[in-house]
């Protein structure tokens, strides 16, 4: 059968992508923006017309979601 940590790993990859999944659009965007195209919180909240403290709350409430896979 499939080793054991494979199976495990495969449960965390999946729990990982319906957290992604529960996340707002504009969770998921800011993720997005962040995490995948790498684009700086001052570009972010310059474009979206917010301090860069509003951006990093943002950042820190989408992070929380994903402590548990620390």
């Amino acid at each position: 059968g499939i080793p054991e940590d494979e199976i495990e790993q495969e449960k965390r990859i999946r729990e990982i992508i319906n957290t992604y999944k529960a996340l707002t659009e504009s969770q998921k965007e800011l993720f997005r923006a962040v995490f995948i195209r790498k684009e700086r919180v001052n570009d972010i909240a310059a474009r979206e017309g917010v301090t860069q403290s509003a951006i990093s709350h943002r950042l820190e409430r989408i992070r929380k979601n994903f402590e548990k896979f620390v």
